[in-house]
Formats: structure tokens, sequence, C-alpha cells
């Protein structure tokens, strides 16, 4: 990352890079060349980096296997409705009011899981 000194005194001192990664880091200022009269001083550096972060990562994990279940529970319920549909329409015309009733039991569960995903 790139570190720049604040403050007017050190306008004269350019900005050098330290590695994000290490322990420690050493600056060494010339005094001489910055020409400062004699005196305190106070000594800051400015500098940024972007990193990656991920805020609770267990907690997206979890999100992510419910919504794997939630999926495959939907794809079963899609399935069970093609399967549902084409017996209904095989189904003698005496049991029409009960296929009828499983059919409309499976289409409220798939609606369901498509509305949990």
């Amino acid at each position: 990352m790139k570190l720049k000194p604040l403050g007017a005194d050190f306008s004269g001192v350019a900005a050098f890079d330290v590695a994000s990664k290490a322990a420690q880091s050493e600056v060494v200022l010339d005094l001489a060349s910055l020409k400062l009269a004699p005196g305190d001083y106070a000594f800051a550096l400015t500098g940024g980096v972007v990193a990656k972060y991920s805020y609770n990562p267990g907690a997206v994990k979890a999100v992510e296997a419910e919504q794997q279940e939630i999926q495959k529970k939907a794809a079963e319920a899609a399935e069970e409705l093609q399967k549902v549909t084409a017996a209904a329409k095989e189904a003698p015309p005496e049991k029409a009011a009960e296929t009828q009733a499983l059919t409309k039991v499976a289409g409220e569960k798939m609606k369901a899981m498509e509305a949990a995903k």
C-alpha cells in the first residue's frame, strides 16, 4: 500500500510503498532535506488499501445451504405437480373431484416453495 505523510511540514516527502502483509515497517526521514526549523513536530501517515471482507461468513454459508434445500424442495414440488396433473388427466370421471383437490394441493405447495426461494 502507498503511504503519504500528512501536514505542510512534510509535503516534500514523497509517497512510499509498504507491504500490506508486513508485520512491521520502518520509515526513515531525511530531516536535512526537509529543512525544518528546530522544534517539536507531529508526524502522521495516510494511505489506503482495498481488501476483501466478508461480514459474518458463517451466516452466509448457512443461508446458502438453506437456499439449496429450498431449491431442491421446489424442484420436488414441481415434479409432484406434474405427476398429479398427468394422473388427473388419466383419472376416470368419478374421481375428478379427488384429483382436482390433489392438483390444487400440489399447486399450492409449488407456489409456497417458489415464494420461499
